[in-house]
């Protein structure tokens, strides 16, 4: 399966998609919904890894798609980290970021180049917010 969406920790804090080869937005859309009902499954704010590391690249129209995505963000997606992502990747989110200005703001993203740097980048950011038995993070 070219999109994989699974919890990247057993404290269910992080959820990582990976795109692996050739994926459509299809694809990508069911990816992202099997996301939002594992955000769904804990009462708290979750950090994201969008993992391009094995990707083959962007299918077309890029920008209409990044734009569609963010509009359907989950209010627990948190802090979005993109993994391995391409100059042309790149490129396109700099494009994406000034013509919709606001849409790219809610995003609330950064770009790491392995997902170890992802998963530090994002253990500092919710170090503090580890989940409660209450929450469904465990015991206490």
């Amino acid at each position: 399966m070219p999109v994989t969406v699974e919890w990247d920790n057993d404290d269910k804090t992080v959820v990582r998609m990976e795109m692996t080869g050739r994926w459509s937005w299809e694809e990508a859309f069911a990816g992202s919904e099997r996301g939002y009902n594992l955000l769904e499954s804990v009462p708290y704010e979750v950090g994201v890894i969008i993992d391009f590391s094995r990707s083959a690249g962007l299918p077309p129209n890029a920008i209409t798609h990044a734009k569609g995505m963010i509009q359907r963000r989950h209010s627990r997606t948190g802090l979005t980290v993109f993994v391995g992502a391409n100059a042309v990747f790149m490129s396109l989110w700099g494009i994406f970021s000034r013509v919709y200005a606001l849409f790219a703001q809610k995003q609330n993203s950064v770009f790491a180049s392995t997902i170890d740097e992802a998963r530090a980048i994002l253990a500092q950011r919710y170090s503090h917010q580890m989940p409660t038995a209450e929450q469904g993070g465990g015991e206490a």
